[in-house]
């Protein structure tokens, strides 16, 4: 998933969308929160459930 509307120097909440994924698979987290710096590529890591 790429998003490129972040604000740089600002708390950004980003939330996946559960019913993209595959059925057997759950997230642990609704979002996770991250401050870029302007021009910065981000890779967030949203943790799964067995």
């Amino acid at each position: 998933m790429r998003v490129s509307y972040l604000t740089p120097w600002r708390v950004n909440r980003t939330a996946a969308d559960s019913f993209a994924l595959p059925e057997q698979m759950k997230l642990d987290v609704d979002g996770l929160e991250t401050v870029p710096t302007e021009g910065a590529i981000i890779r967030l890591r949203f943790p799964t459930g067995s």
